[in-house]
């Protein structure tokens, strides 16, 4: 009798995938203070109305491997929050910089195994000029193999604006965190319909098109907002509005139509993104007052007020499988099969228009190395059976099948090496993925 070598066998778990957004819980508390300079007084006043933040934690596998998704209760201990850089416990500690270190002293971390464990509290106003970048770090344990992910939130900009000029403010009309889904996106299905003549008739085409348009889940956002002179919304002759990215380092540089591909306009009270242009990104209104009168008596531009909001893309999970399943007969030229898409618990419809599909094969005399060969891309694909050497002799009549499905790409402009992007009869730009 022989025994053979040991050998273990694991668990294959697809990766756990962790996201972080900073959510505002006290909408009567924004980012942006406003002072007035005439009452020494905030608004909001951060001692009265303090701002809670609050880490919205979201960790799962697209294998179903967790018995759900996790959150803020299954973080880490040792979770925190970064000031320009810097702990609570160092800025609490030194003594250079007295806003600082009012902020730190008196700001709470709530430690609580609830759902909004790592949430942090800020009582104390943000003086003028002064803007405090906050970012938090955590870690989350996959139970699954006992793996710690560590993770850092997008940064979120405290600051306040000065009132005693003439007290703006900006008033968004929706969420200041926007979620795009693309298997919500009409106007998706509508270009992917169109592009493949799927419509019966021009006219039938065009209602789609002007319904999908009027969606509020379609790839093209338009957020509206208002530039406030107080509780009035300000003459537009009085600013000028302009749209800056945040980024890690805070407000990055002036976003145009020119050199950013996801800006479509922008106006004094509203901006059109396309969200297929975009996975996560945070962006900030900023207006300036074009009419302000300098203490040497000049006319200058000055910052009034900004609003900061964030545009994430939201993927639902799913589950992919193979619609022919059936043995083919000996005088078979061609398999044919399509890729069936499950979510939310239906069918996706049109699964071309929002999932890439790799079909691959393998046979006795095609194959990558023994396994699975890409073979073509598509929700639909036929097999010439002859070109992958499926005969009607033993040994070599079969064919394995597969397909890999995700979701399409974050989308790129089709521009030549100049920059320049190319578009159809109408102006509409050309994208790929």
């Amino acid at each position: 009798m022989a025994l053979t070598a040991k050998k273990r066998i694991r668990r294959d778990y697809a990766p756990l995938n962790v996201v972080v957004t900073v959510v505002n819980d006290t909408p009567n508390s924004p980012l942006v203070q406003v002072y007035d300079g005439d009452s020494g007084t905030y608004e909001p006043n951060r001692a009265v109305t303090p701002l809670l933040l609050r880490p919205n934690v979201y960790a799962n596998v697209s294998d179903g491997s967790l018995s759900g998704p996790l959150n803020n209760s299954n973080l880490s201990t040792g979770f925190t929050w970064y000031l320009n850089g810097k702990t609570l416990a160092y800025w609490a500690g030194q003594n250079t910089d007295t806003m600082m270190q009012s902020l730190a002293a008196n700001a709470s971390v709530d430690t609580s195994s609830s759902a909004t464990r790592g949430s942090i509290t800020i009582n104390t106003n943000i003086t003028i000029a002064k803007k405090v970048e906050l970012i938090f770090e955590g870690t989350i344990n996959d139970p699954r193999t006992a793996t710690n992910y560590t993770f850092r939130s997008e940064p979120v900009i405290l600051s306040t604006v000065d009132k005693s000029d003439d007290g703006h403010s900006i008033e968004l009309s929706d969420s200041n965190r926007q979620l795009y889904n693309p298997l919500n996106d009409t106007l998706t299905l509508h270009d992917y319909k169109q592009s493949r003549e799927m419509y019966a008739s021009t006219n039938e085409a065009d209602i789609a098109k002007k319904a999908a348009l009027a969606d509020i889940n379609s790839y093209l956002r338009t957020i509206n907002f208002k530039v406030m002179r107080g509780k009035s919304a300000a003459p537009s002759a009085k600013y000028v509005v302009e749209l800056h990215k945040v980024t890690a380092s805070g407000i990055g540089e002036q976003l145009t139509t020119d050199n950013c591909d996801e800006l479509v306009s922008l106006s004094n009270t509203s901006v059109t993104l396309d969200l297929r242009l975009v996975d996560y990104a945070q962006y900030a209104i900023v207006a300036y007052k074009t009419d302000y009168v300098a203490t040497d008596g000049s006319t200058k531009r000055k910052l009034v007020a900004m609003e900061t909001f964030a545009v994430q893309r939201h993927l639902e999970l799913f589950n992919p499988d193979l619609l022919n399943e059936c043995d083919v007969n000996a005088e078979a030229t061609v398999h044919t099969n399509e890729v069936v898409i499950a979510s939310r618990g239906d069918v996706v419809k049109y699964p071309g228009a929002y999932f890439t599909t790799q079909w691959k094969a393998q046979t006795a005399s095609y194959s990558d190395g023994g396994s699975l060969k890409k073979y073509a891309e598509g929700p639909r694909v036929e097999m010439q059976l002859n070109e992958l050497g499926v005969l009607t002799t033993s040994g070599k009549d079969w064919l394995e099948v597969a397909a890999e499905v995700d979701y399409n790409e974050v989308a790129k402009l089709a521009a030549d090496a100049s920059g320049n992007v190319y578009t159809d009869a109408d102006g509409n730009p050309y994208i790929f993925r």
